[in-house]
């Protein structure tokens, strides 16, 4: 009877003041009824789109290896030990579980958005592997951990939803950068093979996924004032941010330096490659990304202008906006 009363009682809170417990799910996961609400998880594909994520697979030294010396990789030293993951092959599979300098480290790359980060793969202590959930949540893919189920949002670090909902990932320093200068600095580092058990020919990107340029978003901030697609690499610390659009920094030469939060910062774009390289060292967060993800991020965001010698913009936008 006990029972029966406060089941009656949280009913009628529920009807008195709109409280809901419903939820509704996306590719087989249970998302939070706000965010469904509010139209911000979008479904792109099927679980583990568009290829499954890597694990255990091959590494070669870099000395002997058959990626070329202009290739571009994701590379990351833990506690002495290194390693490169080709984007070639990152934007293909988008995860890699892996082990590195006795840390189980998880590398992840959105192709839709350009943006690579890593983490740490335990969560109070428990080693967790994650697959791609086929969903986007703010401009960027989510993630899953297979051990529970759990939807991962990059752009914040946290499970939004399922039994781990609020845990956050710590995020591990990486850099951009061509299999050449990752061979200078770290010469006895080990790169992903080739032979990842898949027939792929990682000489070309996929196919698949939503067409540049095609907006599956039901929300995004008002002022967008570049195309949505265009790289850029944001910067942020103790709530700041900053953007770097490749257009600014390609109007300005490809090579620009400027200061955010009383650091000099030297940012170059490679437009061929489209990938950004640059000086930043770990006291900042840096990102990789398209501009539509940043602003969806950080909608007060900063963002670096190109300046002619006449003090007149360089790069015109179809909405204005503040610059610094």
């Amino acid at each position: 009877m006990k029972m029966h009363k406060v089941s009656t009682a949280f009913l009628l809170w529920l009807l008195l003041s709109g409280g809901s417990v419903w939820s509704v799910e996306l590719n087989g996961f249970d998302i939070g009824g706000d965010a469904a609400a509010e139209n911000s998880v979008v479904r792109i594909g099927p679980v583990d789109y568009p290829i499954e994520a890597l694990a255990s697979m091959k590494i070669e030294p870099i000395d002997n290896t058959a990626w070329q010396a202009g290739d571009f990789v994701m590379g990351i030293s833990i506690n002495g030990e290194a390693r490169a993951y080709p984007l070639a092959i990152m934007v293909w599979h988008q995860i890699v579980n892996d082990e590195l300098g006795g840390m189980p480290v998880l590398v992840t790359f959105c192709r839709t958005c350009g943006t690579g980060l890593v983490y740490e793969r335990s969560v109070d202590s428990q080693v967790l592997t994650f697959g791609m959930s086929g969903l986007i949540y703010q401009a960027d893919v989510l993630l899953y951990d297979q051990q529970t189920g759990s939807l991962w949002s990059r752009f914040v670090d946290e499970a939004i939803s399922g039994p781990l909902q609020g845990q956050l990932l710590f995020d591990l320093p990486y850099q951009i950068t061509p299999l050449e200068e990752w061979k200078k600095r770290y010469p006895e580092s080990t790169v992903v093979s080739r032979d990842t058990g898949f027939e792929i020919d990682y000489s070309f990107t996929p196919d698949g996924g939503p067409a540049a340029g095609e907006n599956i978003f039901a929300a995004l901030p008002s002022e967008l004032r570049y195309h949505a697609d265009m790289p850029a690499l944001g910067v942020s610390r103790n709530g700041r941010a900053k953007a770097y659009p490749a257009g600014e920094v390609l109007v300005s030469g490809g090579k620009i330096t400027d200061r955010f939060d009383g650091l000099e910062l030297v940012i170059e774009y490679s437009p061929e490659q489209q990938v950004f390289t640059h000086n930043i060292d770990d006291s900042l967060q840096v990102e990789q990304t398209s501009w539509e993800a940043w602003a969806t991020t950080y909608p007060d965001t900063a963002v670096f202008a190109a300046v002619s010698e006449s003090g007149s913009r360089r790069l015109k936008h179809s909405h204005s906006g503040h610059s610094n």
